[in-house]
């Protein structure tokens, strides 16, 4: 991100001074008392700090303070906005996309976003009703693209084809489209296309955060287990949020007899994730592969009682019936990997980033997987094509999609990075 001015003259820091930066405002607010302006700029570089770092839940709850001594910034809030939606929380992230627009945000960026957020949301009859009418290329492609997500959401194939055929045509070279395009193949059972959507993904934006964890689907889905580790740990690493990525590299973890790094795993996943059917599921795997027969006993009872709770969907119905059927039976003539986990990795759930934080948890819709939002925190808005979308038409697919019924969602839970920690034990040192 460029350095930004502020009215008091100072500029944030980026880049390598970014961390100096944060330590000289932190001891000038110690020493001299802090300006509105100055305080605002500690609070946007501590953002950008926790960014660089790999923290997007810190840097979130940053921009969400800075938001909230600042409400008429537009850069702070438009910041706020595309983090949100990088961990995935769409209720907030739509909030602040619509305050962002209305503070004057242009409209080539605010639309694209609003799409994600709107889909993060399963608010498929809104996105439905979002036009194109007026945008560039590149923001009007990355709508319809969202809106192709969307009926596929639905069942609706051949109108997500559609879709994303007028959204190549007018941007095929997005992260976001190939993206898409990958969903559509994987809806189909297309893997070796959907491998090769992924890559054209990754090779348009290398780091894209949701192209790891879809490979580490399809080598599970191949029977190809050491492959889905190495996706679901550079999936996990990233941090942007789900835990599911780490679920997938505990699953693949124990496909591969790794017991006691799937331990590891599910200890974390009990730790940050206990109301969630599948962790509890797959830590009775691991309890029981190890012989903890009362752990595994206790896992499997709350995983029962959390299906039981909701078992509305069939996939939910069919899990539930084996894991009952699981518990009537003596533990030593059970092979635990019997409840296979890898197809439920495709199902969303997400937290808020109050959540994630500790800060007021609530239980909350769960959110597919998206694609990172069109415009990345480094790329300027000029370099989006000028020319515009008139010549798309009006949106496929049915006139009003139907919203789809929220479950609640379990905690993200994910971890602080080294970086930023020591970076705060320094401030609170002085």
């Amino acid at each position: 991100m460029a350095e930004r001015p502020k009215k008091s003259g100072a500029c944030v820091p980026t880049g390598s001074r970014l961390a100096a930066g944060v330590l000289v405002l932190a001891i000038g607010c110690l020493t001299a008392g802090c300006s509105d302006d100055d305080a605002l700029a500690g609070l946007v570089a501590q953002a950008e700090f926790a960014t660089r770092a790999g923290d997007a839940r810190a840097a979130a709850v940053y921009y969400g303070t800075a938001a909230a001594k600042a409400p008429k910034d537009d850069f702070v809030r438009w910041q706020l906005a595309k983090t949100l939606l990088t961990v995935r929380d769409g209720a907030a992230a739509e909030k602040a996309i619509r305050a962002a627009a209305a503070l004057g945000v242009d409209d080539q960026r605010t639309r694209p976003a609003l799409a994600e957020a709107l889909f993060l949301q399963a608010k498929y009859g809104e996105l439905a009703d979002l036009g194109i009418d007026g945008l560039s290329k590149t923001p009007a492609a990355i709508v319809l693209a969202y809106q192709a997500r969307a009926q596929l959401e639905l069942g609706q194939i051949e109108s997500a084809e559609r879709l994303l055929q007028r959204a190549a045509k007018l941007s095929r070279y997005t992260a976001d489209v190939a993206f898409a395009e990958a969903e559509l193949a994987l809806s189909r059972g297309d893997y070796r296309l959907a491998r090769e959507e992924l890559h054209n993904t990754r090779l348009l934006e290398p780091a894209f955060p949701y192209a790891a964890a879809r490979l580490g689907e399809i080598d599970l889905a191949q029977g190809d287990a050491a492959s889905a580790e190495r996706d679901f740990s550079e999936a996990f690493e990233q941090r942007f949020g789900p835990w599911r990525d780490l679920l997938g590299r505990g699953i693949a973890r124990l496909q591969q007899g790794k017991i006691e790094p799937a331990l590891q795993d599910a200890n974390t996943l009990l730790a940050s994730s206990p109301a969630s059917a599948d962790v509890q599921l797959f830590a009775y795997q691991v309890y029981a592969l190890k012989g903890d027969v009362d752990r595994a006993r206790q896992a499997l009872d709350a995983a029962i009682a959390q299906l039981e709770a909701d078992s509305s969907s069939p996939a939910a119905a069919e899990i539930l019936e084996k894991a009952i059927a699981i518990r009537g039976q003596d533990p030593a003539t059970v092979n635990p990997l019997d409840i296979d986990l890898s197809p439920r990795l495709g199902r969303a759930a997400t937290t808020t980033v109050a959540e994630a934080t500790k800060v007021s948890p609530t239980a909350r819709a769960p959110e597919p997987e998206l694609a990172q939002t069109a415009q990345r925190p480094e790329e300027p808005a000029s370099a989006m094509p000028d020319a515009p979308a008139t010549d798309v038409e009006p949106q496929d697919g049915p006139a009003a999609m139907a919203e789809v019924a929220p479950v609640p969602a379990g905690e993200s839970g994910a971890p602080r990075t080294a970086e930023l920690a020591a970076a705060e034990a320094e401030l609170i040192a002085l």
